[in-house]
């Protein structure tokens, strides 16, 4: 069941016209609007289901390039891109006229979604500037855009040539090679075969409500470990219920419809991918030197989403390497020493994949009444029935599927007499 319709409310459905001509309300057209975003895409997408009597297609005319101002409000909150921040129309489809009707989707996303194909990263980016600088200047310098959500420092630098390369693909590509500045001890120590590689690495680059935002894993689960410790009022709650009220009721849109376990723990794919624990072997053709750089997860990893120290796992299993990489050095194009590199860290690859790989070891779906607060890059507490509990005298809460878990993903559904919020959430270990 979802919140009546009656909680929810267009305050504004606007369709400009590409040469501003005309501007048509289509509050009264839209018979679906999905609303997308997801940690692992650069931009938000939407889709408007458009049934009308009036030959809109046509008649605005309708050909992609399109404004669309929208405000939806709920009551937990308002999904809003109007004014200085209005979707797109980057696409028509399932176009069906009748005698007296017709009907269409419109595929929208943002503008900087579409300034991302018509711009280029051209200039030298120089390893004196932070990752977090860099992605800062590349948003405002080159995607021209004032919609800056969070942009967490980091700790190291790295330089680089654009090389005519989208935006977006730097933006995501700097990602993996970004370690927090708040994530304690980074970079390698050691070299020859005693090198051992510290601290993790791995950033996200996504475009939410907020804006666009550079954020560590650390960063992001670091809000479990303060709540742990009492600190949860920011952190919504999200309970099962076998039943849930009609009506414009606050409380439902906490309340989980339904949810299903979609992914858990392979354990022979993590050995392979070397996902506990690898070995890194690092050539430097200038200095004709090679090392080895050993990294495990459990002795390195520090905030989780789980209580659990070991991931449920054998000893065993986490601190034997399972997998070995080769790589060279990267020093960039326009150093002018080899005593000089490009910033980025040696062992950075083997780090950040394990603690990628990590974050989605668990997926959970659910389904819960329309929640416009919630975000993509969220933590939520979500609480699940324990399925042994007699559910007609008392439910008890299962201490393992429980937990604090990140959204991966979102989507927000409206249409008539239905309003959901569908997400994937993610966590990388177990435990309330």
């Amino acid at each position: 069941m979802a919140v009546n319709l009656d909680a929810v409310k267009y305050n504004q459905a606007v369709l400009t016209a590409n040469d501003e001509s005309n501007a048509i309300d289509i509050s009264n057209f839209i018979a679906e609007f999905d609303y997308f975003e997801d940690i692992l895409s650069p931009a938000i997408t939407a889709k408007a289901r458009i049934v009308n009597t009036a030959g809109l297609y046509n008649g605005l005319p309708i050909r992609s390039g399109e404004r669309v101002d929208v405000e939806i409000a709920n009551l937990m909150g308002t999904l809003s891109r109007k004014d200085d921040n209005p979707l797109y129309v980057t696409g028509v489809t399932g176009y069906m006229a009748r005698e007296s009707s017709e009907s269409f989707t419109l595929n929208l996303s943002s503008l900087e979604a579409i300034n991302n194909e018509t711009t280029r990263c051209t200039k030298k980016y120089d390893r004196s500037l932070s990752i977090s600088s860099t992605v800062e200047k590349i948003l405002t310098e080159v995607l021209e855009t004032d919609r800056i959500g969070e942009i967490e420092p980091t700790k190291n630098n790295y330089g680089f040539y654009g090389n005519l390369k989208k935006p977006f693909s730097v933006l995501t590509w700097l990602g993996p090679k970004a370690v927090p500045a708040s994530a304690g001890p980074a970079g390698v120590s050691g070299s020859g075969e005693t090198g051992k590689s510290k601290g993790t690495s791995g950033y996200f680059f996504y475009e939410n409500q907020d804006g666009f935002n550079f954020r560590s894993i650390e960063s992001m689960v670091s809000k479990t470990t303060q709540a742990i410790g009492g600190n949860d009022k920011d952190i919504q709650t999200l309970t099962y219920t076998s039943s849930i009220d009609g009506g414009a009721d606050p409380e439902n849109t906490n309340k989980i419809i339904h949810h299903v376990l979609s992914q858990n723990t392979d354990l022979l794919k993590n050995l392979r991918i070397g996902l506990y624990g690898n070995d890194t072997y690092f050539f430097d053709p200038y200095k004709m030197s090679l090392d080895k750089y050993e990294y495990t997860l459990s002795q390195e990893l520090g905030n989780k989403l789980g209580e659990n120290d070991n991931f449920g796992l054998p000893e065993f299993f986490a601190e034997v390497p399972s997998r070995i990489l080769v790589r060279t050095s990267d020093r960039g194009m326009f150093n002018d020493s080899i005593d000089l590199t490009s910033g980025r860290d040696n062992a950075d690859m083997a780090r950040s994949f394990s603690r990628y790989n990590l974050l989605f070891t668990q997926a959970l779906n659910i389904n819960v009444p329309l929640n416009a607060s919630l975000r993509a890059g969220d933590i939520v507490k979500v609480i699940l029935p324990n399925v042994a509990s007699n559910t007609n005298t008392r439910v008890e809460i299962d201490e393992e599927a429980s937990g604090y878990y990140l959204i991966k993903n979102l989507r927000h559904h409206f249409e008539k007499g239905k309003a959901t919020t569908s997400m994937t959430v993610i966590r990388d270990s177990y435990g309330l």
